[in-house]
């Protein structure tokens, strides 16, 4: 027996084919074909998508090192600012004042030199050093500059 059109060839052989039977087989080829077609366009955007996989890895890869430096770095800064925090403490009790005191003497001396140069009063003044707490971040200021400078 002879291959029939399943394997795309016909013999002398086999049965004789109408016209309509031959168109059919025909369409089903052309339909075999685009369905051939639409599948290696598959193949070609499986392709695609495994390479951006690919890339998105080497990315995440990439990300995962920065990030792991930079818990390396948080934690230096950590242990730095213990490390600072400690200093500043020992500094206060050195000093032999609390910072609620320290923060007056701040406020009293940057009032001064400020209300001399603008037309706020003090009661103004210390308003808006109170509001915005500036107090505190000069304590932090004046503690950090005698830490640094190894006071």
């Amino acid at each position: 027996m002879g291959g029939g059109w399943a394997n795309g060839n016909t013999e002398e052989d086999d049965v004789a084919l109408t016209s309509d039977q031959r168109l059919r087989i025909q369409e089903l080829k052309n339909r075999d074909s685009e369905f051939d077609q639409q599948l290696d366009q598959i193949g070609e955007g499986i392709q695609d998508l495994a390479e951006i996989a690919a890339m998105q890895g080497e990315e995440v890869k990439r990300q995962n090192v920065m990030l792991d430096n930079l818990g390396k770095r948080i934690d230096n800064v950590h242990d730095h600012v213990t490390t600072v925090n400690s200093k500043m403490k020992d500094t206060l009790t050195e000093v032999g004042r609390s910072s609620d005191k320290l923060c007056v003497d701040i406020i009293c001396v940057v009032s001064a030199n400020f209300e001399d140069e603008t037309n706020i009063s003090w009661q103004q003044l210390t308003g808006i050093l109170m509001a915005f707490r500036l107090h505190f971040l000069a304590i932090r200021c004046w503690l950090w500059s005698r830490v640094l400078s190894g006071v």
